[in-house]
């Protein structure tokens, strides 16, 4: 059986976040209508508390508040929430939802319209990102009944097959960043790998030896080991943020269960000397285990020499080298 590396289009989120911006994604019956980004964290929340200031609350939710407890690293849970309209009289028009992490995604509401005495519902996904506990709050934007607010809560657990995300990447322009996807096999049988797809874009998926197709042979895990199952390639062809997901699917999964590993890298066109990998990853090593190496590259962008004068770990880890 041969093995095909496909792409799909990313999903079109509820909204978009970054560390001090919200993008606020306004939609009518139609859709999509537009994207605002000057809206900053702080005066979102003045403004929110300001509507509420001696007001009751027009509206419920149902839970009250979601908490998706433990969760491991890249792999999503999804949950529902439901808003109710008390009232007997108004109408509550929805036009937008809004979030400052990227730990959790929303839908588009089931109907943007709620009656009186109606409701409607949205749904929620927790993709821990890091091990730990998160938390955040989803902003409600109305037409004419303020801003609601909807607390969120998770925390991220190690993920069983040693996957994580691919943060923090910094490459120049027309270079690439090319990170191997290893996966742990926890189990006592072996774990085949059935399928995997990239967002696309800029990113694409090959396998390690370079190779256009092979065998099942070369996505089978044995038990108990880790193996480099795929490559993830990067172009970066502009200056920019780039955001990218890869979905991973086993024979260990349910129908409804996969890993998504977010891809973030920033390109940039200033000089300066860049890593081909964000991580010197060694995975898990026993006490009998004979010591591991692994290169570091480092690629100089600038047009003049740099002398590397020392180097430091800030782990407490021993550091060997020549």
């Amino acid at each position: 059986m041969t093995l095909v590396v496909a792409a799909a289009r990313a999903e079109k989120e509820a909204f978009v976040q970054s560390e001090s911006i919200i993008e606020v994604l306004r939609f009518d019956d139609g859709g999509l209508l537009q994207t605002e980004t000057t809206l900053g964290l702080s005066s979102y929340q003045q403004k929110s508390i300001s509507l509420y200031r001696g007001n009751c609350r027009p509206i419920r939710f149902e839970p009250p508040m979601l908490d998706f407890h433990e969760q491991p690293v890249g792999m999503p849970k999804m949950e529902k929430v439901y808003l109710h309209n008390p009232s007997s009289e108004e109408t509550i028009t929805l036009v937008s939802i809004s979030a400052t992490t990227s730990h959790f995604h929303a839908s588009f509401f089931q109907n943007r319209k709620i009656l009186p005495g109606g409701n409607t519902s949205f749904d929620v996904v927790f993709l821990a990102r890091v091990v730990g506990n998160v938390e955040n709050t989803l902003f409600i934007n109305t037409s004419n009944h303020g801003v609601f607010t909807y607390q969120v809560f998770g925390v991220g657990v190690p993920n069983p097959y040693r996957l994580r995300p691919f943060l923090g990447a910094r490459v120049p322009v027309n270079s690439s960043f090319s990170p191997i996807i290893n996966i742990h096999n926890p189990h006592s049988e072996p774990l085949q790998v059935v399928e995997m797809y990239s967002s696309g874009g800029d990113l694409h998926l090959e396998l390690p030896t370079g190779q256009q197709g092979g065998t099942r042979k070369l996505w089978e895990i044995p038990p108990y080991e880790t193996k480099g199952v795929m490559r993830a390639s990067f172009s970066s062809r502009e200056a920019d943020n780039h955001t990218a997901f890869i979905r991973i699917k086993t024979n260990a999964s349910d129908s409804t269960e996969f890993i998504i590993l977010p891809v973030e890298v920033e390109v940039t066109t200033a000089p300066g000397i860049y890593s081909s990998t964000e991580m010197l990853d060694f995975g898990t090593l026993r006490t009998q285990d004979l010591p591991k190496v692994l290169n570091l590259h480092l690629l100089n962008s600038g047009t003049k020499d740099v002398p590397i004068t020392h180097r430091r770990q800030k782990s407490h880890l021993s550091f060997l080298g020549k």
